[in-house]
């Protein structure tokens, strides 16, 4: 059976200043932002828990799907391919059926000078979104 993981993303456009560590660099206080937030669903065999596989049980990814796990980067890169923004997946909880593990992310402090973005796990797809309107957007990743 094939083990599948699919994001899905909701952005949010906030007006503020942003401040993110590591590879991106800061803004000035002036300049405009927005927040990514989404979830990662794990579904099939790859799905591993704690207990009996309740809803809101904690549960991870195994074998093709272990990289998917509580702490897991989020990345957003610009059109030119630059990560402007990072964020990490929350503890997976299970979902109904027992089968799907869902962690969700948010991404802050993205710049909103760009047209386009995409978001998505290192090593794994991405998906191409705007900061208009761009809602609920998915991504099916296949091991």
């Amino acid at each position: 059976m094939r083990k599948a993981a699919i994001i899905t993303a909701t952005i949010a456009l906030t007006v503020g200043c942003g401040q993110i560590k590591d590879d991106v660099v800061e803004r000035p206080s002036s300049s405009r932002s927005f927040v990514a937030t989404g979830y990662v669903d794990l579904t099939g065999e790859g799905v591993t828990y704690e207990g009996s596989g309740r809803k809101g049980e904690v549960c991870w990814g195994q074998e093709d799907v272990a990289d998917i796990e509580a702490g897991t980067k989020v990345l957003v890169r610009d059109s030119d391919g630059s990560l402007v923004g990072r964020g990490e997946l929350s503890l997976g909880k299970i979902m109904m059926p027992k089968t799907v593990c869902r962690f969700t992310f948010e991404v802050n402090a993205i710049p909103a000078e760009a047209g386009t973005y995409t978001v998505g796990l290192p090593h794994r797809g991405r998906v191409a979104f705007s900061q208009s309107g761009a809602h609920d957007l998915g991504l099916e990743l296949d091991d």
